[in-house]
């Protein structure tokens, strides 16, 4: 696989849903009709444009959104663009407000047409302890560290599940039609709660992953402009070694939770179907279907369990089904792909502080 090299992509992924649910009360019931009615009509569709240098510390983006239901459509597109070269990144983001949500603006923001974001401008305690900058040098810095583990890690990430090769079929993009090797991973719903034990187990032994965690979460902290930063830090190292030291313990009553689970529903008859399209080392289309199924008695059983009131009545009757079909194609791969910033100003813009400075919603800094 090659995705991590990727530098430019075209990808366009839409959604649908299917709800339904039987057995319950008559109010309940009626509920859930009329929100099924709303999702079974729902779709959404996510089309991205993306490119980046080799480095992955300058890129640009353009992301569409379009949501449609019954009575209802929205888009909302939104660009961001990324310059981490520097000693001071700098991130802008900039949303095409739906009608929807300039409606209820304040008059003095309902006229303008884009909503602007700089991340890099939002430290300090009016927006929280997290020094934004640091944030976006810890994202790039730390980019290397992730990819190095999850190389390493997945050579001992071996989970008993049998992806089926499906041979050379020929897929279609926006690149045209190209031939592709297509696997399928399939799991019902044993199979979904053993990879879920397997995978729990699994990293909580291994001793890279533990490392991994703990430094992930130690640079965090560190990223928090607060007093007692080095206390903080202390008592995260002793309760994580402690943790570490406990993990024999931790795992018993994890398995215990999940040989109750087994009992309990989490998915339906089409369980999880997942089909990735591969051509040249890049995942050129996926197709997927995840079947939910809920039973409320059986969930109230295991909360019952699970907290050892076994004496306690069932409460609620019924069964809830939710079923999510999606497919993404990625086209344009590593290919010259143009994205349009549109040009913003105090005329056709403002500023997302402006607009919670207005509100008040911030908090007062304290003198």
């Amino acid at each position: 696989m090659k995705m991590q090299n990727l530098n430019s992509v075209h990808s366009k992924t839409t959604m649908t849903f299917q709800l339904n649910g039987t057995g319950f009360e008559p109010d309940a019931q009626q509920q859930i009709n009329q929100t099924a009615m709303f999702v079974n009509n729902a779709k959404l569709e996510c089309d991205v444009k993306t490119k980046s240098n080799t480095q992955k510390t300058i890129s640009k983006s353009k992301m569409v959104v379009d949501y449609a239901t019954e009575g209802m459509t929205m888009n909302i597109p939104l660009w961001v663009e990324s310059d981490l070269t520097g000693s001071a990144p700098k991130i802008t983001e900039i949303i095409k407000l739906p009608p929807m949500a300039t409606a209820v603006l304040p008059p003095q923001f309902a006229s303008k047409e884009y909503m602007v974001l700089s991340p890099t401008d939002m430290s300090g305690p009016a927006t929280g302890s997290i020094d934004m900058t640091k944030l976006m040098n810890f994202n790039k810095d730390f980019h290397d560290t992730f990819i190095k583990f999850l190389n390493s890690y997945s050579q001992r990430f071996n989970p008993s599940i049998d992806v089926t090769d499906k041979g050379i079929q020929h897929v279609t993009t926006r690149d045209g039609s190209r031939s592709a090797r297509i696997y399928e991973l399939k799991l019902n719903d044993a199979q979904f709660k053993d990879f879920i034990r397997y995978t729990v187990n699994n990293f909580v032994q291994d001793e890279e992953a533990m490392d991994f965690v703990k430094e992930f979460i130690t640079q965090v902290i560190e990223l928090n402009q607060i007093p007692d930063n080095t206390n903080s830090l202390n008592d995260f190292s002793q309760e994580f070694d402690k943790f570490k030291a406990d993990r024999p313990q931790f795992l018993v009553k994890f398995n215990n939770i999940m040989d109750q689970l087994n009992k309990t529903t989490l998915l339906g008859d089409k369980g999880i179907d997942l089909q990735y399209a591969i051509s040249n080392g890049y995942i050129v289309q996926e197709i997927g279907t995840i079947d939910f199924k809920f039973n409320v008695a059986q969930i109230a059983q295991l909360m019952n369990t699970l907290s050892g009131n076994q004496t306690a009545s069932l409460d609620g009757v019924g069964t809830l089904n939710l079923q999510i079909n999606y497919s993404t194609t990625n086209s344009g791969i590593n290919d010259q792909i143009e994205i349009q910033i549109p040009k913003v100003n105090t005329t056709n813009s403002f500023n997302y502080l402006d607009l919670m400075n207005s509100n008040n919603l911030l908090v007062p800094e304290k003198s």
